[in-house]
């Protein structure tokens, strides 16, 4: 049927782009898949319901006839469910990036790179060129993971190529370069804590930290 391979092909083109960027795993990528699945869930279903019909009774047939709207009915259920819970405790993620961008947006040179690892949010509020850590924007860094890599590794490198002038780093995430083992900046300039954001919520607290190179002080 031409309308359901238009369909399908959306989902089949993302998961194939995907998988040749090199993208890494992340849970909410899944999400644009999430119809495809429910499409060929449906369509299982009218299969099953059309052979039915040839080996049970009319009675079964009735019962095989309203099991996708059972079905429907008990997803958008639980659906309803998770957007109250979500609309009762936010996510804390969202309030500290929102903040984070809109101080970039308020201190920072319109031209100004900023280094992080989720660039949503940030990069709406900042209006300001992200460099991402998870390689989503630039796939030099996505062709950076390799097996047993970490988004350690993929932040140092991209540090290291782009130089960002501010890093928006989540608290105790990026050890190495909070504590200043991993070299950011240029010789003569030190990595400094220039803004930080403690955001909680019922579930958990979020904070994240911003820096930015400036030049040691010279003794006088």
């Amino acid at each position: 049927i031409p309308a359901l391979r238009a369909f399908f092909s959306w989902p089949a083109s993302y998961f194939l782009a995907y998988s040749l960027l090199g993208v890494s795993r992340y849970f909410w990528y899944y999400a644009p898949l999430l119809p495809g699945f429910v499409m060929l869930a449906g369509l299982g279903i009218t299969v099953l319901s059309d052979q039915a019909k040839k080996h049970f009774s009319n009675r079964a047939n009735i019962y095989l006839k309203a099991l996708p709207a059972i079905l429907i009915f008990s997803l958008a259920i639980g659906q309803a469910h998770h957007l109250s819970l979500v609309r009762a405790r936010p996510d804390p993620r969202m309030k500290a990036y929102q903040e984070a961008g809109e101080w970039l947006a308020a201190h920072s040179p319109p031209d100004a790179q900023v280094g992080a690892l989720e660039v949503g949010a940030l990069g709406y509020y900042s209006q300001r060129a992200m460099v991402d850590f998870a390689g989503l924007i630039q796939p030099e860094i996505a062709r950076q993971f390799q097996p047993g890599g970490s988004y350690n590794d993929s932040a140092s490198w991209a540090i290291l190529q782009y130089q960002p002038d501010y890093l928006v780093l989540p608290g105790g995430f990026f050890p190495g370069l909070e504590n200043g083992s991993f070299q950011v900046c240029q010789a003569g300039e030190k990595l400094n804590l220039v803004h930080s954001i403690k955001s909680k919520s019922d579930q958990f607290s979020y904070d994240i930290k911003l820096y930015a190179c400036g030049k040691i002080p010279q003794p006088v």
